[in-house]
């Protein structure tokens, strides 16, 4: 009898493992599989509602950038060049250089602005030329620095010669003259 007994408890124990084997596989392992694909699937929401604010952030910053930009930008090309020349001999006071010369280049219409080119020369030390370009880097009007060349004056020397070619935009003539149009066209429009 108690063979009987020990065989009937090793089939039980048996059948009991196998049934928690099945269990295992059928249920527990898709569960954990289910949840392992449900924790990764919020990681990715996550991700990309952080993705998302950052683009968010990004937009808000430009936007500010543009409408800083907006306001420092000048209707008139001589305004704008008077307002440069202003900021270029405080730099050139500021910095150190010396025989600055300053020469409008030329001017282009594009898309309803008009784009000043302008050249530089100007001689100093180092330290001097690198206190310019940092002046000129961090301007609080829009310039685009094209080309820029340092040369030593003397060989072995501390002096050199900088020469600087740079633009900054104006609103042009085309976009003064389509905002007049549509102001016009607005005052047609309101009843009377």
């Amino acid at each position: 009898m108690t063979s009987s007994k020990r065989k009937s408890l090793l089939m039980t124990g048996a059948l009991a493992a196998f049934a928690l084997l099945i269990l295992d596989r059928l249920v527990l392992s898709s569960y954990l599989d289910w949840r392992d694909g449900m924790v990764q699937q919020r990681e990715a929401k996550l991700q990309a509602v952080k993705d998302a604010r950052s683009i968010l952030d990004r937009e808000k910053r430009l936007h500010e950038l543009l409408a800083g930009l907006g306001a420092s930008i000048t209707w008139d090309s001589s305004a704008a060049e008077g307002q440069l020349l202003h900021v270029m001999h405080l730099w050139e006071q500021s910095s150190g250089v010396t025989n600055a010369s300053f020469q409008r280049l030329r001017t282009d219409e594009r898309q309803g602005f008009t784009q000043l080119s302008f050249q530089i020369t100007a001689v100093g030390t180092m330290g001097s030329v690198a206190t310019l370009l940092y002046r000129i880097e961090t301007s609080p009007i829009p310039l685009r620095v094209e080309e820029v060349e340092v040369r030593p004056r003397l060989e072995g020397g501390d002096n050199v010669l900088i020469y600087l070619k740079f633009t900054t935009p104006c609103k042009g003539t085309t976009a003064r003259t389509g905002a007049t149009h549509l102001a016009a066209a607005d005052v047609e429009r309101e009843p009377g």
